[in-house]
């Protein structure tokens, strides 16, 4: 049953991780970040993906999208 409840708790957290960021919220992109970086440990397909998640997150648009 934890297993179920930690689940849904990562789903949602990636859920409004990615509505803050669409919708340019500063602290979606900081969650995106600590995702990303969590994912680094997930050999080979998170490392991939947590590094491709780094470049997007420090990428100057992606950056100036989020201050406003």
């Amino acid at each position: 049953m934890a297993v179920l409840f930690i689940t849904v708790g990562i789903v949602l957290l990636l859920y409004f991780t990615r509505r803050a960021v669409l919708e340019g919220r500063a602290w979606g992109r900081g969650a995106s970040i600590v995702i990303a970086v969590l994912s680094l440990l997930l050999i080979p397909f998170g490392t991939i993906l947590g590094v491709v998640m780094l470049i997007g997150a420090f990428d100057r648009e992606v950056q100036a999208y989020t201050r406003r």
